[in-house]
């Protein structure tokens, strides 16, 4: 084995600790924020398009249907309002 192919060898690990990494954060992510607005899994399927919905979403209490740019997220306003789900509260510094 030469050095080249052992850089290729890693290159190969990176990327499979990177993907595993990266679906164990949109799991939690999923998990946690499903406990403040469960519906959204139903609504958006994509992992990407659900944490880019989460982030702008944040309080569902504030979400209004002027406040919602694109389409995927056009669905979002009436599962917020009918959910029954626990709110987030502020984080309070230590």
């Amino acid at each position: 084995m030469n050095r080249v192919d052992n850089m290729v060898i890693q290159a190969i690990a990176l990327l499979d600790t990177l993907d595993k990494d990266i679906n164990t954060f949109v799991m939690r992510v999923r998990e946690w924020y499903s406990w403040h607005f469960p519906e959204l899994v139903k609504i958006c399927a994509d992992n990407y398009q659900y944490a880019r919905l989460a982030l702008f979403v944040k309080e569902k209490t504030s979400l209004t249907q002027d406040s919602l740019p694109g389409a995927p997220a056009a669905a979002a306003p009436d599962p917020a309002f009918l959910s029954f789900k626990h709110f987030l509260s502020p984080c309070k510094s230590l």
